[in-house]
């Protein structure tokens, strides 16, 4: 933990709170609809991509080191509150994302390459997050939904900015959910945006 404050710069503090103030909005969301199509599993298993993602980026020593221990701690955390509230059910969803994690420790290990490690990391969460954007353009979440992501995209803009080149250990991560998320956002930017068009146009009408 000593070693992870000492790589960490002003910007990469600034990344971190942003980050973990986006999980800390996704948890209020979860807990104010009590955890509606969340579940404890789902959150766990990412957190432990996220684990082998934080330890391969630590062992490179990469730029977005801060932003990806932010997600591992909001990870766990969120799937800490969702064991706490009970929402513990391990469906086809899940076991999918198990066997990702499985085969994204297999070669992390067999490789014994910390680079592969990252790719293999991200590449998982990635297709691990595939059912859930399908989720967003089918049904829209809150406002504080659309809030976290909007908080996340700052952070990976801020990341990539902030990277000391453009090697993949410092910019797959950032870039490649900076796509994802966009994807992800706009269901929520659309959904919120016609809710507030039609809302002034009763108002003035």
């Amino acid at each position: 933990m000593v070693n992870i404050i000492q790589l960490m710069d002003g910007v990469d503090w600034i990344i971190f709170a942003i980050t973990i103030t986006a999980y800390f909005i996704l948890i209020i969301d979860i807990l104010k609809y009590n955890g509606i199509s969340q579940n404890f599993y789902t959150w766990f298993l990412w957190g432990v991509l996220d684990t082998i993602l934080f330890i391969n980026t630590y062992k490179e020593q990469a730029s977005d080191l801060a932003l990806i221990f932010g997600c591992l701690i909001g990870s766990f955390f969120i799937s800490l509150i969702l064991f706490i509230i009970k929402k513990i059910k391990f469906r086809k969803k899940e076991r999918r994302i198990l066997y990702l994690v499985i085969i994204t420790t297999i070669i992390w290990l067999w490789s014994g390459s910390s680079l592969v490690g990252i790719i293999s990391s991200v590449t998982a969460e990635i297709i691990a997050g595939i059912p859930l954007m399908r989720s967003s353009w089918k049904k829209p979440g809150s406002r504080l939904t659309l809030i976290s992501y909007l908080c996340f995209l700052l952070s990976y803009v801020i990341s990539i900015y902030h990277s000391d080149n453009w090697k993949i250990e410092n910019v797959l991560f950032p870039i490649a959910f900076l796509i994802y998320s966009i994807l992800d956002t706009v269901p929520l930017i659309k959904k919120w945006w016609n809710i507030y068009y039609r809302y002034n146009k009763l108002k003035s009408a």
